[in-house]
């Protein structure tokens, strides 16, 4: 969390986020599980609703679990174990696998759709591995 957020907005987020993990850790819930749910449900809720072509229920879906990400590494690096390699590298893959579930169901919506766009979902998921 802090790495993405500019330097003004730490501390007041961190209050926010900082007591729900701890919560989160007194409930037993490990940040590779939120990763999961997180990763998991934006995934499904970009494939369901962008290839249906419900783009505002979509958007508002996937950023609902995409905020699970505020919480992973927050609950990881406040955990009595602390963050691990293998946790990292999951929040990372299921970032990757999100990232693709969004692009890939525009692109299913345009081809049903709209076949002069599916280039351009192409070219997008191509960048987006780039990076």
């Amino acid at each position: 969390m802090g790495f993405m957020l500019q330097s003004s907005w730490r501390a007041p987020v961190g209050k926010v986020i900082d007591p729900i993990a701890r919560f989160l850790i007194r409930m037993k819930i490990s940040a590779n599980f939120i990763s999961l749910i997180g990763g998991l449900g934006a995934s499904g809720c970009a494939l369901y609703f962008f290839t249906n072509g419900k783009f505002l229920v979509g958007v508002i879906a996937v950023t609902a679990f995409v905020l699970f990400d505020l919480f992973d590494g927050t609950v990881a690096r406040l955990s009595p174990n602390g963050p691990s390699k293998w946790g990292a590298a999951l929040d990372s893959t299921l970032d990757r696998v999100s990232d693709a579930a969004i692009l890939i169901g525009g692109l299913i919506y345009v081809q049903k759709n709209d076949d002069q766009l599916t280039k351009y979902f192409l070219l997008a998921l191509i960048a987006g591995f780039l990076v």
